[in-house]
């Protein structure tokens, strides 16, 4: 993977406060009352053995075999430990373990019924299926509704090791025996229904529309800045304010950003409104997925036109919103507000890394994708400390267009220097593996040079289990490219290899000089190697090889090796020129560990060739104290010239807003210090109340979830019924999530992925009383920045049903094991199910109020050659009286 920035070496100081001003705010930040600091606090539980106060928390991803099972999984480190929620991941595992949220034990088996396991906090003693023994109770502990044990005992306890990558945050579970979620992910790989991770089977909820609105109030991210900065002779102080702002306009999704400064009083707002409709219901007859229209970007189109920068235009599509920008490339591009950065993993190599602009954005253009499954991780770091993740998903040997669908991108912008671009790319599936392209760009430059039109074309082939690729572009004005491309996948490694015949073809990403080329040869590999199931080496080896028309040929070759292990990313590049008059070899080394709060990054950049050098080297250090502080150290060293930058900094979070100091040192007349204020604020339509964070959250979706009682039955919190107080949710299948519902019942569930589908359901293991059940299983929303969605979630109280099942045989009635009972609804829908035990006893639990019909199995009555006596009506009323002695009777067949 190519053309990413690395780590800049240059350290660009941000803004800078007077030191009268820095000592005040802190005199008055350090005298803020006891309620401020308090709200920083998460939701906690009322177990009498938590404490949070030194725990730090982690939000990861969980993955086995390469197969993500949540997207969203909470752990906390102590000290060098770090905590797993055993109900949790026993859930995700398909382990036979459960957890008791009032005596706080995890009891169960593993993996055999024989092998029993159970926990016991009280006494500080495990049950293995062979021993008994004791634990420290330091390193198990109750948090957030569920037991939280130290990975180390954890994975010595259950024949699984864990492996946490904490730069990508990353948790892989390791089985060493197999374990049942490994056989059902072989079953159901091949299934329609899976989704997001490959582990996670989407239950297919209900879909609730989130409609759009001619205007609501903004959420906003805020940055205010004081600072002084003395260069020289010459000393300057610099106010700032920056802010994102989003919500609904003009029946649009709505994002902005704009900055102001002492020195920039008429700051270019960037402005974006767009709509979003995976099932492609925009526009009419045009099905478009995806409408925009401000500060946009276009896709990439391969040999012709560059997928970066930003420009005032529009764009509109009708490709899925989880299909690659182009093919064979993705360009990523987002908000990101100033003083955060993002880290880019790809297939868990260590790739590169950028910083926010002063637009608010971040951008990762023309990224190359190879054959088969490309897993971009996004890993967002905050000045105080805030980290998030995001996982995008590829399936690049599935991006055949299928016979008779047709896919188009359009698109125009104009960049701030009046240079103009435009695209138009149809795709069109003509047979199974067979795909037609064809399109037309205009690229007009601000640098005098005379505008460009092409037409393209190409043929898209599947064969063998390779994807063949031919393209034909023609500028209009002369010159063209033919390139013919094969991608496949051989002993695990992805081959990406091309030909390009260029014959006076100028372009974004072909230069016409005076000696143009002739031929462009590209070769990728890509793979891993595995040395063990813990210890692999993701590697790529991209090799360019050019010929100009003079006949003079030239080489690239750029080999990438990255470890991720002990809580280390490692990843080292090297990049060798081989051509007329240059002979250079050049690397970089990138390090990263992060591990109990503690992180450590660095960055060398060296040359080998022709003169062995250190170029520049980067060191910052950070650690996290308790859970609201933290302090960063930072150098710099550049080689050439010799220069020598250090920063230093301390940020504190209040849970409704950040304060950041930082200082810098230069050498004795480049110094400088400075404060800044982060916070974030919007309206919850729910209840009208602001609703305010230390975290940035206007570029993220939002739920406003209220858990009642419903007495009777309409599905409308009315008033005199019951909210339930301390209700948990469930994500996409992930991890049971830290917020609960308050006292009104109400929960705010920030941060949700913007314009990517989640399904959202009641935790029912949260609920204080076993009777209580939701009347839906779920929902299925669509999040998008600016936008809190409100959402009613009824519960009911739900009862049982019992009695036995005989069977007549001879002149004998006994009771009959194995009947199995079902419950069918008005509709004809099977709601319950459960089989007699031996003595002949059934319970069918869990029925919410209701008219029903229970009956013995039509399909099981028929192949044992058996009738019964009646199919039963059954109603529950609204007080869940439970209903007892349903007996039947089984004879056999006439």
């Amino acid at each position: 993977m190519t053309g990413l920035n690395v780590i800049n070496p240059i350290y660009q100081a941000k803004v800078y406060y007077p030191p009268a001003l820095c000592i005040a705010v802190m005199a008055a930040l350090i005298s803020v009352p006891a309620w401020a600091a308090g709200a920083a606090a998460s939701p906690a539980s009322t177990a009498p053995n938590q404490s949070r106060q030194d725990l730090n928390l982690l939000i990861t991803n969980l993955t086995v075999d390469s197969d993500e099972l949540a997207d969203t999984l909470y752990l906390y480190e102590i000290d060098n430990d770090v905590m797993l929620p055993v109900g949790e991941l026993a859930r995700q595992l398909a382990i036979g373990v459960t957890v008791d949220p009032l005596s706080h034990v995890a009891s169960g088996f593993i993996l055999k019924e024989d092998a029993a396991f159970r926990i016991d906090p009280a006494t500080g003693k495990v049950t293995l299926p062979d021993h008994q023994e004791d634990f420290d109770p330091r390193l198990v502990r109750w948090i957030d509704g569920d037991l939280y044990v130290a990975s180390r005992l954890l994975s010595r306890w259950w024949p699984v090791d864990f492996h946490l990558n904490m730069a990508s945050l990353n948790l892989q579970a390791i089985p060493r025996e197999k374990l049942p979620i490994q056989l059902r992910l072989e079953r159901e790989k091949s299934g329609s229904r899976l989704g997001r991770g490959m582990g996670y089977l989407d239950p297919s909820y209900p879909h609730l529309n989130n409609p759009y609105r001619l205007l609501t109030p903004p959420v906003i991210d805020s940055t205010i800045g004081l600072g002084i900065n003395r260069n020289g002779d010459k000393t300057t102080t610099v106010a700032s304010y920056s802010g994102m702002f989003s919500g609904d306009l003009l029946g649009m999704e709505a994002t902005a950003f704009a900055t102001i400064s002492e020195d920039n009083l008429k700051p270019t707002p960037r402005i974006m409104l767009s709509r979003t409709d995976p099932e492609g219901g925009l526009l009419g007859p045009l099905k478009a997925t995806s409408v925009q229209l401000g500060n946009i970007g276009l896709p990439a189109l391969k040999n012709v036109l560059s997928g970066g920068g930003v420009g005032w235009g529009s764009i509109v599509s009708n490709r899925p919103l989880n299909q690659s920008s182009s093919y064979g490339l993705q360009t990523l591009r987002g908000e990101l507000p100033p003083g955060w950065d993002v880290t880019l993993y790809f297939n868990d190599a260590l790739i590169g890394f950028s910083q926010s602009r002063s637009d608010g954005l971040y951008e990762l253009p023309d990224q190359p994708l190879v054959f088969g499954r490309n897993e971009i991780r996004l890993v967002f770091n905050g000045p105080l400390g805030q980290r998030r993740v995001e996982t995008r998903v590829y399936m690049f040997d599935e991006t055949m267009t299928k016979p008779g669908e047709i896919f188009y991108t359009a698109g125009a912008k104009q960049d701030n220097s009046g240079a103009t671009r435009s695209t138009l790319q149809v795709d069109a599936g003509v047979a199974t593996g067979f795909t037609v392209t064809a399109g037309s760009v205009y690229i007009d430059k601000d640098d005098g040079t005379r505008a460009r039109n092409y037409f393209n074309s190409g043929l898209r082939a599947s064969v063998l289990g390779s994807l063949i690729n031919l393209d034909y572009t023609k500028d209009i004005h002369g010159g063209n490219l033919t390139e013919l491309g094969l991608r496949a996948a051989i002993m695990r490694v992805s081959l990406d290899a091309s030909r390009a015949w260029i014959n006076d073809f100028a372009s974004d990403l072909f230069g016409n000089n005076g000696d143009p080329l002739k031929i462009r040869d590209q070769l990728r590999l890509t793979g891993s190697i595995i040395l063990s199931r813990q210890f692999r080496l993701p590697f790529a080896v991209d090799i360019k090889h050019e010929q100009a028309v003079s006949g003079v040929n030239s080489y690239n070759i750029q080999p990438r090796v990255s470890v991720n292990a002990w809580g280390i990313s490692f990843t080292n590049s090297l990049n060798y020129l081989i051509g007329p008059g240059q002979d250079n070899l050049s690397g970089a080394m990138q390090v990263n560990r992060r591990v109990a709060g503690v992180g450590v990054s660095s960055q060398i950049a060296y040359t080998l060739q022709p003169n062995r050098k250190l170029d520049s080297l980067t060191m910052t250090f950070d650690k996290t104290l308790g859970e609201h502080n933290r302090i960063n150290l930072g150098i710099v060293r550049s080689f050439g010239p010799d220069r020598t930058i250090m920063t230093a900094g301390w940020t504190r979070n209040f849970g409704s807003f950040g304060v950041a100091f930082s200082a810098l040192h230069g050498g004795p007349r480049n110094m400088g210090l400075g404060i800044q204020l982060f916070t974030s604020f919007g309206r919850n339509p729910r209840n009208g109340q602001i609703m305010r964070d230390w975290q940035p959250i206007a570029g993220m979706g939002a739920m406003a979830a209220k858990v009642f009682v419903d007495g009777n039955l309409n599905g409308i919190f009315d008033q005199g019924e019951e909210p339930v107080e301390n209700a948990g949710f469930i994500v996409n299948g992930s991890g049971r999530q830290g917020i609960r519902t308050d006292a009104g019942g109400e929960a705010l569930l920030p941060r949700l992925q913007p314009r990517a589908y989640a399904n959202v359901a009641l935790d029912i293991g949260t609920l204080d009383d076993a009777q209580w059940q939701p009347t839906r299983p779920g929902v299925r929303v669509l999040p998008r920045p600016g936008k809190v969605q409100v959402i009613d979630f009824p519960v009911v109280l739900t009862a049982e049903i019992d009695g036995t099942v005989y069977l007549i045989d001879g002149t004998h009635r006994r009771g009959i094991g194995n009947a199995k009972l079902q419950l069918v609804d008005a509709h004809g829908k099977v709601v319950g199910e459960n089989k007699s035990s031996s003595d002949g006893y059934y319970i069918i639990p869990n029925v919410i109020p209701g008219r029903y019909t229970l009956r013995i199995e039509p399909e099981q009555l028929k192949g044992i050659g058996l009738n019964a006596d009646r199919v039963a009506d059954v109603e529950i009323n609204r007080k869940a009286d439970f209903v007892n002695g349903i007996d039947f009777t089984l004879s056999k067949a006439q």
